[in-house]
């Protein structure tokens, strides 16, 4: 429903029909979207020809409803809901579907075009920070929910370098909430990481509800939900030549 919603706001786009297999979610999004609902997704392809294809639906079954969309005529793009997939495998086979579908494959991952994720890029692209060699990267959902973001504008930030190797640990569930631990893909509720970016950049993670929480989130009177706090620092350095110097 979120997703929908958010395509009836974009210019250019028009929401043609939605497709799930709960008749009850169906009729909701019939009645609140005023859009056709299908059962199947064969159904959908056909009656509504749509050009773009947004897949949310859990990163387990995903790649099966991948490969007849990419080869689906009228389909020119697919936006995929984070994380893309479970496993490497299970990645590379939904790239190598869209490949042969010649259809354009993106992953939500809308942190980057977010007003304080575009700042603090061009201040980085525009030498401010000197040269990067620290990113620090944290967030109260798990590593699959807002971690998958924060490690993709990990990488945006980095002009797309290549994680080198990554050290990981997973902790209690302590969550200061009910709805703070894993999900159904088994994943720790907390966890922390140590990365290291081609380049020799280093990056920390942290993702769960220990993370170090902003002073904006669980105090003071502003009630604001822990889910949206999701921060980054970036630090770099400058060379100094010292020709005086005492030895």
């Amino acid at each position: 429903m979120d997703h929908a919603a958010a395509l009836r706001e974009v210019a250019g786009v028009s929401l043609v029909g939605v497709c799930d297999l709960d008749e009850s979610r169906r009729s909701r999004a019939a009645a609140e979207l005023d859009v056709a609902a299908y059962g199947d997704l064969g159904e959908l392809i056909s009656g509504a020809r749509p050009e773009i294809v947004v897949v949310a639906t859990q990163p387990d079954a995903r790649a099966d409803l991948i490969e007849p969309i990419a080869a689906s005529e009228p389909v020119r793009a697919i936006v995929v809901e984070k994380p893309l997939a479970l496993s490497m495998a299970g990645a590379e086979e939904i790239v190598a579907a869209a490949d042969r579908g010649g259809v354009l494959l993106t992953v939500g991952h809308q942190l980057r075009f977010t007003p304080h994720f575009v700042a603090l890029q061009k201040a980085i692209e525009g030498g401010e920070l000197g040269t990067i060699e620290f990113i620090r990267a944290l967030s109260y959902g798990h590593l699959l929910d807002q971690g998958a973001h924060l490690l993709d504008a990990v990488r945006a930030l980095t002009g797309g370098r290549r994680v080198l190797w990554a050290m990981s640990q997973a902790g209690a569930d302590l969550s200061p909430r009910p709805d703070g631990g894993g999900d159904q893909a088994g994943v720790p509720a907390w966890t922390t990481h140590h990365l290291a970016l081609e380049g020799g950049i280093r990056c920390t993670l942290e993702t769960g509800p220990l993370h170090q929480r902003s002073d904006r989130f669980g105090r003071g009177e502003e009630e604001i939900d822990d889910y949206l706090d999701k921060r980054l620092t970036a630090a770099g350095y400058e060379r100094y030549e010292i020709s005086n110097y005492a030895k």
